[in-house]
Order: C-alpha cells, then sequence, then structure tokens
C-alpha cells in the first residue's frame, strides 16, 4: 500500500484523476471503500459455498475448496494482507476485518457447535496466512482431515 497514489488508482482505473477527490474524500476513503468492496465479494462466494452445503460434512468440503480456491489467486491474497496490515492502523478497516470475521463465523454457527465454529475460522484465516506466505497449497486431505478434527464428533463429520 506504500505505494498507493491517487494517480495510480485512477490510471488502473482509467479514471480521470479529478474525480477521485470529487467522489472520494483522500486516500483513505478510497482504500476503506475498495476494502469493503474486497470483503463483500469474500462474504458472497463464502455464503455461496457454504449455503450449498446441507451437511457439516459438505461445509468441511465448502471450506476446502475455498480455502484452495483463496491460495490459488495470488491477487486475493496480497489484498487480503493489505487490510489486515491497514487494520492495524485504521479503525475503519479494523470494522471492515472484525465484520468478515463475524460473518464467516456466523455462517459456520449453521452447521457446528460454537466452539468448533470458531476454531474452524482461525484455522481457515491462519491457513490462508500460511498458504501465501509459503507461496505453496497445503494438500486438500491435510486441510480436510484438520477441519474434520476441529468440527470433532459431535458435528457428524468422519476422520
Amino acid at each position: 500500500m506504500h505505494k498507493v497514489t491517487h494517480r495510480r488508482i485512477a490510471g488502473r482505473a482509467q479514471v480521470p484523476l479529478g474525480s477521485l477527490t470529487y467522489y472520494f474524500s483522500g486516500l483513505e476513503d478510497i482504500l476503506e471503500a475498495a476494502f469493503s468492496w474486497y470483503v463483500e465479494t469474500m462474504a458472497g462466494t463464502y455464503q455461496e459455498l457454504l449455503q450449498a452445503a446441507g451437511t457439516a460434512e459438505e461445509t468441511v468440503e465448502a471450506l476446502v475448496q475455498f480455502i484452495h480456491r483463496a491460495a490459488r489467486d495470488p491477487e486475493r491474497m496480497r489484498v487480503l494482507f493489505e487490510l489486515y496490515s491497514y487494520a492495524q492502523y485504521n479503525e475503519a478497516a479494523s470494522e471492515i476485518v472484525r465484520g468478515w470475521m463475524t460473518t464467516t463465523e456466523r455462517h459456520l454457527l449453521d452447521r457446528f457447535p460454537p466452539g468448533a465454529a470458531t476454531a474452524i475460522d482461525a484455522f481457515v484465516e491462519g491457513l490462508l496466512v500460511r498458504q501465501a506466505m509459503q507461496n505453496d497449497e497445503i494438500p486438500e486431505a491435510v486441510v480436510r482431515s484438520s477441519l474434520r478434527a476441529l468440527a470433532g464428533p459431535s458435528a457428524g463429520v468422519h476422520s
């Protein structure tokens, strides 16, 4: 984000530079709008995958697909890291992150007990970070067995 300027944003968006200052009060406004859009998009993808899953086992499979889809998109991972970094010193971005985490956990609570939902949510977030930093995918079988273990036997998934 250290390279973000009005001029670069206008060029990438193919809009006149003046339109940015007309619609946004500054770079913070632009970044907050971009991060909000990003989280809404991710939340929509997440929700679609989980809504299609009828059981806890199908939810585990949906999560495996979500993790690996996200990991295969370096641009998406870069934006996620930038958001997390920016949220450390920008309250609006911090709210966006908290909203994302609340949304993902809420969807998991439809299928898993509260403790398991929280653990699974934290695992997914951590795994995305790890995969992006390693630039190497963790095998689906490992992700699947880890999610099953976190879900626990009461969720009806098989290890």
